[in-house]
């Protein structure tokens, strides 16, 4: 079975084996997204700040995809598939 590498070719860390407070380096590398991805997330979601540094708690990420099934972004749209229809 191919093992998934993460930075500098070790095992990429799941959800579950991270710090119970995530960055969005981490929520970028857990989910496949970009830096500006994480961000809005992280500000989507209730987070803290440690000085300048924004933090999610695990368990919020957690609940945010049992309830929905998708992380939540704020300026999110979903994309009519009517053509016809206005963005």
């Amino acid at each position: 079975m191919a093992e998934i590498l993460g930075g500098r070719g070790r095992r990429a860390l799941t959800l579950m084996e991270r710090p119970e407070w995530l960055s969005p380096r981490d929520i970028a590398e857990v989910f496949g997204v970009g830096t500006t991805q994480s961000y809005k997330v992280c500000q989507a979601l209730p987070h803290i700040y440690i000085g300048s540094s924004i933090r999610v708690n695990r368990a919020s990420i957690l609940a945010a995809l049992r309830e929905g099934g998708r992380l939540p972004v704020e300026d999110y749209r979903p994309r009519s598939r009517d053509p016809e229809a206005p963005d």
